[in-house]
């Protein structure tokens, strides 16, 4: 894909070798060196940017130009960038964060300010072995999809699903499959306790529950209710012993689907399938429109 558009001439696109040797002078993408101390190497995953890009007309004093002339403000990609990092996670899942803010002139610009101006805020964590893969035009749609819907009011006002999205997203950026799976699992309690208005001091079979009557039959996932349930019921225990500092009661877990596993990660990587796919629903309910009603 050459590039992906969104809404609010917001795209998603391969930095251009201008833009890239930028990035890399602001610390904005992770470098290598490599042949040499003017030789590095930047991993194909890092080589991509959000961009907006804004044009300015060309004034002389002839035409009535104020004494000191401003441009207009350039708007600022905080907002959508963030959105684009949890839509991103939320649908294909692995570890992506957002740099550092540039401001470059067009390639295609004369004369050519060669430095640009750059913010540096603290750049977030991610863990560079778990790249976010955007594959097919169906990822693309849902990603679209779920960038718009984080813009809605409702889904902005719903204090329990800001909750999981940032939990979700965190457990995104955790290179130990232990630290992720604690995030995950207060993801979970913050989508599904209050949306299955479970109340009491047990959390874990009634928010198991809760999660195999949303997923249940859900296309995508293609996953029995009673897989699921027991999926998340096992989570439980396996989160419980690594908050409790305890050893887990068995060292084989049962992947969704039924196959046994010693790998933590693999276990993970369903879990955050599953509260992704969740997310999305939720998502789905809070934009859907509502018939008129009339009295």
């Amino acid at each position: 894909m050459a590039e992906i558009a969104l809404p609010g001439g917001v795209v998603l696109r391969p930095m251009t070798d201008r833009q890239m040797s930028r990035a890399i002078q602001v610390l904005a993408a992770p470098a290598e060196f490599s042949g040499g101390p003017n030789s590095v190497q930047v991993s194909r995953f890092h080589q991509w940017a959000v961009t907006r890009e804004q044009s300015y007309p060309v004034r002389s004093y002839k035409q009535g130009m104020p004494e000191h002339p401003q441009p207009s403000i350039f708007p600022s990609l905080e907002e959508p960038v963030q959105r684009l990092v949890i839509a991103l996670r939320v649908v294909c899942g692995g570890s992506v964060v957002a740099t550092r803010p540039i401001h470059l002139q067009h390639d295609d610009d004369f004369p050519r300010d060669v430095e640009g101006s750059a913010a540096l805020p603290a750049v977030g964590l991610a863990d560079v072995n778990r790249p976010t893969l955007l594959l097919t035009e169906d990822h693309v749609d849902a990603v679209r999809r779920v960038y718009e819907a984080l813009a809605a009011p409702a889904v902005a006002g719903d204090r329990s699903l800001q909750v999981s999205l940032r939990r979700f997203v965190f457990a995104g950026s955790k290179s130990l499959p232990e630290d992720r799976l604690i995030d995950l699992n207060i993801c979970s309690e913050a989508l599904f306790i209050k949306r299955g208005k479970i109340k009491g001091g047990q959390k874990g079979a009634p928010a198991a529950e809760a999660a195999g009557q949303m997923l249940a039959g859900d296309p995508v996932l293609g996953v029995e209710r009673t897989e699921i349930e027991r999926f998340f019921k096992e989570t439980y225990r396996l989160r419980n012993a690594e908050i409790h500092g305890d050893r887990p009661v068995q060292k084989t877990m049962t992947l969704l689907g039924g196959a046994k596993s010693e790998d933590l990660a693999r276990f993970i990587e369903d879990l955050a399938r599953l509260l992704g796919r969740a997310i999305q629903l939720v998502l789905a309910e809070l934009t859907r429109p509502q018939p008129d009603v009339t009295c």
